[in-house]
């Protein structure tokens, strides 16, 4: 039980955090969704308009020769 104790208080602080963070997004629920549907709007556009292709291309000249470090 000696070991676990640091982890359950983590966890309880998290947990918290979470619940503040979880307040937050319940009372801002309708602009949470607006901002959302705005974005989800914003991509079909830029998708359907061919934006979409040449921002994938760009980025994987950024990151096209990136290894990972193991």
């Amino acid at each position: 039980m000696d070991v676990g104790l640091p982890f359950l208080a983590a966890a309880f602080v998290l947990m918290s955090r979470f619940m503040r963070a979880m307040e937050f997004a319940r009372r801002h629920a309708r602009a949470v969704m607006r901002a959302g549907g705005g974005m989800l709007i914003a991509v079909g556009i830029v998708q359907t308009s061919g934006v979409w292709t040449d921002l994938m291309v760009l980025l994987q000249g950024w990151v096209g020769g990136y290894q990972l470090p193991l």
